[in-house]
């Protein structure tokens, strides 16, 4: 999980630009990177919605001010703000503009979540029919300090951490619970400049001796949250996961 700032080219001031004009049904763009498959692999490609793609994505040249390191996909990487990291396609070498999505295996029947709720552990095929590929991130906050299992000392202690969404809208709350969440408490934020950024949030919390959770929530403008019960959306990878966070400290 990282938070940086990518420089570049915007696909669609590109296409602009050299006079590319898409054709009427093209609905996708199919997008493909030079990563080494596995054997009997097929090389890793995805089917990128085009109007997402029209307004958001770009051809990410640097990362914070610096070249591409190679590592995180340069030279060049397609990147989509808001959106799941297998969708960012490192080392980009071909774009194809397309009237329907890839059968590739890098894009169904992996990195999918299935489209209705199914029981932990149960097995499931993917197909496009019956399963999304990962694309908007959904509303997630972060424990960054104190961390599970962390000792302390009795007295107030300031909790931390940072809440992301798919960028659509802002995050207006997050709330902390100290007591298996019977009630809950409001943090201040610290809000990124861009609405793709993290949000950071903090609380002083006044601890007694004793072991004591902390959960969090987010909520934002749209009024989407993190469930309580982090299975209701369980899939046999864990993709998508948002439960809301569970930790517990240790204080003397």
């Amino acid at each position: 999980m990282g938070n940086v700032t990518f420089g570049g080219v915007r696909l669609k001031s590109l296409l602009e630009q050299n006079g590319i004009d898409l054709k009427n049904d093209v609905r996708w763009l199919n997008a493909s990177g030079t990563d080494e498959p596995l054997p009997g692999k097929q090389p890793f490609l995805h089917s990128l919605p085009i109007d997402d793609v029209l307004n958001r994505s770009l051809l990410a040249l640097t990362m914070n001010g610096e070249p591409l390191p190679a590592i995180h996909g340069g030279p060049v990487r397609l990147m989509t703000p808001g959106v799941y990291g297998t969708m960012h396609i490192k080392w980009l070498n071909h774009l194809h503009f397309a009237s329907d999505e890839t059968d590739n295996e890098n894009h169904v029947p992996r990195y999918r979540v299935p489209r209705q709720r199914i029981e932990p552990g149960a097995p499931y095929e993917y197909t496009r029919e019956n399963s999304s590929f990962n694309w908007n991130m959904k509303i997630k906050s972060v424990l960054l300090t104190p961390t599970d299992g962390q000792s302390l000392k009795a007295g107030s202690t300031v909790v931390q951490g940072v809440a992301f969404n798919d960028g659509l809208t802002r995050i207006t709350a997050v709330y902390l619970s100290f007591n298996h969440g019977e009630s809950w408490k409001q943090a201040m934020l610290t809000p990124s400049e861009s609405l793709y950024g993290w949000t950071r949030f903090q609380l002083a919390q006044n601890f007694s001796t004793g072991r004591h959770p902390i959960w969090c929530r987010a909520v934002d403008a749209y009024g989407r949250t993190q469930p309580l019960n982090g299975s209701v959306a369980w899939n046999t990878s864990g993709y998508e996961w948002n439960g809301i966070e569970q930790i517990s400290v240790d204080v003397a």
